[in-house]
């Protein structure tokens, strides 16, 4: 089997591309693959009460090499050695980014746009597909309708800005030095670990919480984390008909990632209810997207005078920056990758919105929450969760 190497692979989407392309039990991927993770730290082990889980890393078909990415001597060097052990090597899966919602824009700058710099000149020489993992956070949030691919890069924060301007340099190196690319756009990956996700505050808030809020008319899309990694491997299983021969715009080369079914903040909140504590009555208050972005405005400046005081970093429960992207929506359309990735034989393990937000529910219930009640409607979604990640 092909070689693949995924940049920052020890992130949460960078584990799940590594499984999928490990796996020899999808019927949508050819799987079996050998693997080389680079990434600036190690993998970290399974949660410790998730003990009989398959760890990956630990498969003889995959080696972690340590290495800055963002630092070009660096990258070339570890670029070398993967290819070096792994032989065939036919793709690179960029994982590599900071997500961080308030940081200024040069601190966004090294590692979400100067490692995408090097590694796109690498693989451009090399001659190998180069596969990049951005977010819906380029187009900021359109005011009404679906977002198409060929919607204009329209960033309001510095995490979006740092993703837009990757994807104008992927595309450069493709006009420039005839590179082989593929971007995906994703709005909300949700999946283990769960906790390093902001969406875990809101899983935790329908557990814990007498009211939900939601913001009022905030749209948006949702795939799970082995979804993604799946879409990225069949990408690079089936380049010959997902990749295009001679791409003209930016556009292009895009798809945008998740399932067809979008959903507003409240549906989003009452399928959580449902799922997580379907006895209790929770109402779900909308509010104002003003009202929203005004209380996180006073929280993030208290938070930050607390942090000076106390000599702490401890980030605060919505940084102003983030809600920029609740106005409006990010109902993205997915006709183009229907039509080329689903008709090409790619198939979501959990097709609807539903489906995602179980998928995240279930790994709170076996990680966060094994002394909650677990509802009937999520014990299939446990069950599914476990047989797949305990299977070697």
């Amino acid at each position: 089997m092909a070689g693949i190497i995924v940049a920052g692979g020890s992130g949460f989407i960078g584990q799940e591309v590594i499984r999928a392309a490990l796996t020899q039990n999808d019927p949508c991927l050819v799987g079996g693959h050998t693997v080389v993770n680079i990434d600036i730290a190690p993998p970290r082990p399974p949660d410790t009460r998730l003990r009989s889980w398959h760890d990956p890393n630990l498969d003889p078909r995959v080696r972690f090499i340590r290495a800055d990415l963002a630092d070009p001597q660096e990258a070339a060097k570890a670029l070398d050695a993967a290819t070096e052990w792994a032989g065939d090597v036919v793709a690179l899966c960029n994982l590599v980014g900071l997500v961080r919602f308030g940081l200024r824009d040069e601190r966004l700058y090294r590692p979400n746009v100067r490692a995408v710099e090097n590694l796109t000149l690498e693989c451009a020489e090399r001659g190998l597909l180069f596969v990049q993992f951005s977010g819906t956070a380029v187009h900021g949030s359109a005011p009404r309708g679906k977002v198409r691919e060929t919607q204009p890069l329209a960033p309001v924060e510095s995490y979006g800005r740092s993703k837009a301007r990757a994807e104008e340099l992927v595309f450069d190196r493709v006009r420039r030095r005839g590179l082989r690319a593929l971007i995906f756009r994703a709005t909300n990956p949700i999946g283990p670990p769960l906790q390093v996700s902001e969406l875990n505050k809101l899983y935790e808030s329908v557990m814990k919480d007498p009211i939900i809020p939601a913001v009022r008319g905030s749209i948006a899309n949702y795939v799970s984390t082995p979804d993604v990694g799946r879409a990225i491997i069949f990408g690079v299983e089936h380049a010959d008909l997902v990749v295009p021969q001679a791409p003209e715009t930016l556009s292009d080369i895009v798809y945008n990632l998740g399932v067809p079914e979008s959903a507003s903040d409240a549906q989003v909140a009452r399928i959580l209810i449902a799922s997580i504590q379907p006895t209790r009555r929770k109402p779900v208050v909308q509010l104002d997207i003003r009202l929203v972005q005004l209380a996180a405005l006073l929280a993030t400046g208290a938070n930050g005078a607390a942090n000076l005081l106390r000599r702490t970093k401890k980030a605060p429960i919505l940084h102003y920056q983030l809600t920029k992207l609740f106005r409006g929506s990010h109902d993205h359309d997915q006709t183009k990758f229907t039509t080329v990735f689903e008709r090409a034989g790619f198939a979501f393990q959990h097709p609807t919105t539903a489906d995602v937000l179980d998928f995240g529910a279930a790994y709170k219930f076996l990680t966060d929450w094994v002394d909650k009640r677990r509802s009937a409607r999520i014990e299939p979604a446990i069950a599914a969760l476990q047989a797949e990640r305990t299977a070697s």
